[in-house]
């Protein structure tokens, strides 16, 4: 799979991988969220190792433009041999209709992995203050100012992984890779950047290539506490 290569040429750009930060899973059930505009922790059912592993960004950078198309979790160095779509408790890959997936929603165009504690711990914080997320949404745009490709992010429990998603909003798909005696080597977050169609250009793709103002956030959690995520 392409998220898991150092380096590879395609038709319209480069990819290469990048190191962020390790994660920290204390209880090994891995979110995936907008940590941004999520109200709910809806770990993954498949368990994750605990421990302390690397998180990776696949950058696709073309003549104009440069987007995170993969976020990684690296549990072994082994290679995966099978893939299998991560879901929700009630969710049912098979149900799918061909093409489909599930996948979790970005609002603010920003994806991210963390520890359920560590979700506890942020949705607390934003429980407590409504405003919390511009806590965050700064110290996002600070790591950017540092010309860094995400932000770690610790809380008590562990940390937050933050990155930019793509070409911004839309739904997402992770999967879980298994090497060849079934154990589980990496997680995957998809983020569409590359075409299903060789010859499609990236650029194509995009619609607005810009991400979510901080106004247009500030208006997304007002939505938020409107539908009561949050008490404050």
């Amino acid at each position: 799979m392409l998220a898991l290569e150092g380096e590879h040429s395609l038709p319209g750009g480069l990819l290469s991988q990048h190191y962020i930060a390790d994660l920290k899973l204390s209880t090994g059930r891995l979110v995936a969220v907008d940590p941004l505009a999520f109200c709910r922790i809806e770990p993954f059912e498949l368990q994750m190792p605990k421990g302390v592993f690397p998180v990776h960004l696949t950058l696709f950078k073309t003549e104009i433009d440069e987007r995170v198309a993969f976020a990684t979790i690296r549990f072994t160095t082994s290679k995966p041999q099978t893939w299998r779509m991560l879901t929700l408790p009630g969710q049912d890959a098979a149900s799918l209709p061909e093409g489909n997936f599930f996948g979790y929603g970005v609002d603010s165009g920003t994806g991210s992995f963390m520890d359920e504690s560590t979700a506890l711990d942020l949705l607390h914080s934003m429980d407590q203050n409504a405003e919390y997320f511009q806590v965050v949404l700064a110290e996002l745009e600070r790591s950017y100012r540092d010309h860094k490709l995400g932000l770690d992010m610790p809380f008590k429990s562990g940390n937050l992984i933050a990155f930019t998603s793509g070409y911004g909003d839309g739904t997402y798909g992770s999967y879980a890779g298994f090497d060849a005696t079934g154990n589980l080597t990496a997680v995957v977050t998809d983020f569409i950047v590359l075409p299903a169609d060789p010859d499609q250009s990236p650029s194509e793709r995009v619609v607005d290539g810009s991400l979510l103002t901080r106004q247009s956030t500030r208006i997304w959690h007002k939505f938020l506490k409107m539908c009561g995520c949050f008490r404050k």
